[in-house]
């Protein structure tokens, strides 16, 4: 395990400006809950991390970011708690962060592998995103958040966003999806909670401006957030270099055959993970319902794989 503090945005996300706090409070009350319902051996597990977090007695204690290594214990207790018994630190790519906010703290290596390699131009390899996009999805986060908590109100929103990096091992770009979990994270009203009309907040949600709307009508300043967030993050390069070669095929410009026969190759070898393997791509082309085999290379219609060479 690795004890660093990271941006997990990769310094894009602009500062959000909210009452949070590191607090071990939401899991220690997880925990509580986990002991009285848990039958099996795991019970065991959860009764030797109560009794360790009550050692230091920090329930109610609100954690400075700079000194949360001082607890390196209790962040193993939660890595502990939290992750499959069979999963190892080199296969499981896990994490956890401060509430509300893309800054990473302690997690696995394989999880600071990925973060920390990713291409600084990886924009141009997943869909491009300002630093306003980046604040509007954080926005729809925490709001979605609170009127859950606090309204009852389920708005679907995503949790998770797209990094790409170059692998160590094969010197590929690898495309990684990070989920986060705010399971322990809480949030508390500072004053009586303003009344929502949710027919209103329905139409807005509908049009795309209800986060515009609620930044006035709830202030992020009324609420105080408290807790741990959790990442986990997972490979998923196959299925975006598949979409890396749909996207060219739906975007290519007449005149850009080499550029667009450069990508194709490049996303097959990201496909297999292997720098080694040559690719090759030929126009297939029918004449009386029969197959053709050219030997030009080009960016037409359809392809189909001619020859594969190692070297």
């Amino acid at each position: 395990m690795k004890k660093v503090i990271l941006d997990v945005s990769g310094n894009k996300a602009h500062s959000l400006e909210v009452d949070s706090a590191i607090s071990f409070s939401p899991f220690i009350k997880y925990l509580r809950g986990r002991v009285k319902g848990e039958k099996t051996v795991k019970g065991a597990l959860y009764r030797s991390a109560l009794k360790e977090f009550k050692k230091y007695n920090i329930e109610e204690a609100e954690i400075p970011l700079e000194s949360i290594h001082d607890y390196e214990s209790l962040l193993e207790n939660m890595y502990a708690c939290l992750t499959p018994a069979l999963a190892t630190e080199d296969k499981l790519a896990w994490g956890l962060c401060f509430p509300l906010q893309p800054i990473t703290f302690y997690g696995t290596d394989l999880m600071y592998e990925l973060l920390e390699n990713k291409k600084n131009d990886q924009d141009s390899y997943v869909v491009s995103k300002t630093p306003a996009d980046y604040h509007k999805e954080r926005l729809q986060l925490v709001y979605s958040f609170i009127l859950k908590e606090l309204y009852n109100f389920h708005v679907p929103v995503k949790t998770h966003q797209y990094h790409a990096g170059i692998k160590t091992d094969t010197g590929l770009l690898g495309y990684f999806h990070v989920n986060l979990n705010t399971d322990f994270i809480e949030v508390t009203p500072k004053g009586e909670l303003p009344p929502l009309n949710f027919r209103e907040l329905q139409q807005y949600i509908g049009e795309g401006s209800s986060y515009e709307i609620l930044e006035k009508i709830l202030p992020l300043d009324l609420f105080r957030f408290r807790g741990i967030s959790v990442i986990t993050v997972s490979d998923v390069t196959a299925i975006q270099a598949v979409e890396n070669i749909k996207n060219i095929r739906l975007n290519r410009t007449p005149g850009d055959q080499a550029a667009t026969y450069s990508g194709v190759i490049q996303s097959l070898k990201t496909i297999v993970q292997n720098n080694k393997i040559e690719f090759d791509l030929f126009p297939f082309v029918r004449v009386n319902n029969k197959p053709v085999y050219g030997n030009v290379k080009g960016a037409r219609e359809y392809y189909f794989l001619y020859g594969v060479k190692i070297i």
